[in-house]
C-alpha cells in the first residue's frame, strides 16, 4: 500500500510545481507586456509617406526636407516613411499623389515645391480626409488655386522667404564682381541662372536678386539665363558658358543636377559660382567660395514633429526666413571665411541682419 502512496504523492507534487512555474512565467511574461505597453510610443502606428517631385539625391533641399521627416518620425517613435520619387516625369507627379492617398494607411503626406499645389488640390477633392502637408511651398500667396479661395482644412503648408534668399544672394555678386578678389574682372556684370521656368525663382528669387545686386551698385549689369532641363549638366555648362562670354565673373545658380555644369564651367573659366540653397562649397573650394542657404532640414523635422504630435494647425500656412533662422549664408564656413575679404563679409553681416529685423524689404527696388 505504501509503494503505491509514495508515487501518487510523488506526482501530486510535479503537477503543483509545473502549475507554479507556469504560472510564474506567465506573471512575468504579463508584467514584460505591461511594461513594454508603457514604453512603447503613442505614435507606434502613425504611418506617414513623402512624394517628392524629383530624385532626392539630385536635389540638395529634397534631401533636407525627407531627412527631417525621417528625423521626427524615429525621435517620435513613428515608423519610417514610405518615399515615392517622382523623378523628371512631372505629368505623372499628381498620380504618385493620389496612389498614396488612394491606399487610405497613411496618416499624413508629405509633399514640396509650388509645383505640387494643384496635385495636392486635386487629390483633395478625391480624398477630402486625408491630410497632407506641404513643405517649401506657398499657400498664402495662391489661394486662387484651392475651391473655394481658402486652403483646405486638411493641408498645412510652410514655405521659405526666397525674395530674402535672392537678396543675399544679389548683394553678395554685387559686392563680389566690384571687388579686387582674384577671379573677379572690371566688367560689373552678373550672372543669374535658373534651372527652369518656375514662378517662385521667376518671381520671388529673381526680385530679390535684383534688388540685392543694386544695392551693392545700382551700376551692375545682371544676365538671367534658363537652362531649361533638370538632369543634364552640360546644358548647363552652355548657358554659363554664354554668361561668362558677355562679361559675368559670377553666377548665382539654383538646384537641379544640371545646375553642376554652372559649376564645371566656372571652374574652368576661372570664374565664381554660387549655390542658392545649399553649402556646395566642397564641390570646388576655389570656384564656390560662398553661397545662400535654405536650411530645409529643421523646417521639415518641425513640420513632421507638428504633424506627427497632433499640433499643426491644418488650414493655414506659414512663411520662414532669415528670422528664424531658415534663410542663411556660409558665414561660419572656413572656405567662405579665408577667401571672402573681410569687408564683403561685414556688410553680407549687415544685410542678413537687416533682413532679420526687417530694416531690409528684400521685394522693394532700392531708392
Amino acid at each position: 500500500m505504501k509503494r503505491k502512496v509514495i508515487p501518487a504523492l510523488l506526482l501530486c507534487l510535479i503537477l503543483l510545481f509545473t502549475t507554479a512555474c507556469k504560472s510564474a512565467g506567465s506573471t512575468e511574461e504579463a508584467q514584460t507586456s505591461a511594461a513594454a505597453s508603457e514604453t512603447a510610443s503613442p505614435y507606434a502606428n502613425f504611418k506617414t509617406a513623402i512624394m517628392l517631385p524629383g530624385i532626392e539625391g539630385e536635389n540638395a533641399i529634397f534631401k533636407m526636407i525627407a531627412d527631417g521627416i525621417r528625423t521626427a518620425c524615429a525621435d517620435l517613435g513613428a515608423p519610417e516613411p514610405k518615399v515615392v520619387e517622382g523623378g523628371d516625369q512631372w505629368t505623372a507627379y499628381g498620380k504618385y499623389l493620389t496612389s498614396l492617398a488612394e491606399a487610405g494607411i497613411y496618416d499624413v503626406i508629405f509633399t514640396t515645391t509650388d509645383v505640387m499645389r494643384y496635385c495636392v488640390n486635386e487629390t483633395h477633392k478625391l480624398y477630402p480626409d486625408q491630410k497632407f502637408v506641404m513643405i517649401d511651398s506657398d499657400l498664402a500667396s495662391y489661394l486662387d488655386q484651392f475651391d473655394g479661395g481658402q486652403i483646405p482644412d486638411t493641408v498645412w503648408g510652410v514655405s521659405f522667404d526666397l525674395y530674402q534668399l535672392g537678396y543675399l544672394g544679389g548683394y553678395y555678386c554685387g559686392l563680389v564682381t566690384q571687388s579686387d578678389m582674384p577671379r573677379a574682372n572690371p566688367d560689373l556684370v552678373v550672372g543669374l541662372v535658373f534651372t527652369d521656368v518656375y514662378d517662385a525663382w521667376e518671381v520671388d528669387v529673381k526680385t530679390g536678386f535684383t534688388n540685392g545686386v543694386k544695392a551693392a551698385s545700382p551700376d551692375i549689369t545682371i544676365i538671367n539665363s534658363i537652362i531649361g532641363d533638370w538632369v543634364d549638366p552640360q546644358k548647363g555648362a552652355d548657358v554659363s558658358r554664354a554668361l561668362f562670354a558677355q562679361g559675368a565673373d559670377i553666377i548665382y545658380y539654383t538646384t537641379g543636377a544640371s545646375a553642376y555644369g554652372c559649376v564645371t564651367e566656372a571652374e574652368t573659366q576661372g570664374k565664381y559660382a554660387v549655390a542658392d540653397d545649399n553649402n556646395a562649397i566642397s564641390l570646388s573650394p576655389e570656384t564656390i567660395v560662398a553661397c545662400t542657404l535654405v536650411q530645409g532640414y529643421q523646417a521639415a523635422y518641425d513640420a513632421a514633429y507638428g504633424a506627427i504630435s497632433g499640433t499643426l494647425e491644418y488650414g493655414t500656412g506659414r512663411t520662414v526666413g532669415a528670422a528664424e533662422g531658415v534663410i542663411n549664408f556660409t558665414f561660419d564656413d572656413p572656405v567662405t571665411q579665408a577667401a571672402v575679404p573681410a569687408d564683403i563679409l561685414e556688410k553680407m553681416q549687415a544685410a542678413y541682419q537687416g533682413l532679420i529685423d526687417g530694416t531690409i524689404d528684400p521685394r522693394a527696388p532700392i531708392a
